[in-house]
């Protein structure tokens, strides 16, 4: 038997497929455009009544912006949405090694979690892994609320 949770959780995701394919369609060029992109995806799903949390980058102590959006699947999981990451990423699929993603991919979860991301346009972390892959883009250790998603 299925229980609410699991339905909850395939809503979400479902809900999630639907939003990123009507944005990835609407924009083309994503080069730059994380705060337009991320500000759509979290405008979209407060429609469907799904809550959400945009992260700015540069709120977290790095020195550039980018933005993406985090939506709180369960008690354990989180949804990271970026559909301009592949921005930091070459042609040939190696990223760029001046950016923090080169931090990301030195683990085998964090190559899944990165492929994730360019393929489907989010991926799904565990709470501890949120905190990590967060903690890539900073110069500090994070004191991150993600019960506010």
């Amino acid at each position: 038997m299925i229980k609410i949770e699991e339905i909850r959780k395939r809503q979400k995701l479902n809900i999630i497929d639907r939003i990123i394919i009507k944005n990835k369609k609407k924009f083309n060029n994503k080069t730059g455009m994380c705060k337009v992109i991320s500000n759509y995806i979290s405008c979209d799903l407060i429609e469907d009544s799904v809550n959400n949390k945009i992260i700015n980058t540069k709120d977290l102590g790095f020195n550039y912006e980018h933005e993406f959006v985090l939506v709180k699947l369960d008690l354990e999981n989180i949804v990271i949405i970026d559909l301009t990451f592949e921005q930091f990423v070459k042609n040939d699929l190696n990223f760029y090694e001046e950016l923090p993603f080169e931090k990301l991919i030195k683990t085998e979860r964090g190559k899944v979690i990165a492929y994730s991301i360019l393929k489907k346009g989010y991926s799904i972390l565990h709470v501890d892994e949120l905190k990590n892959f967060v903690e890539i883009f900073s110069i500090k250790k994070l004191a991150l609320n993600i019960d506010k998603c």
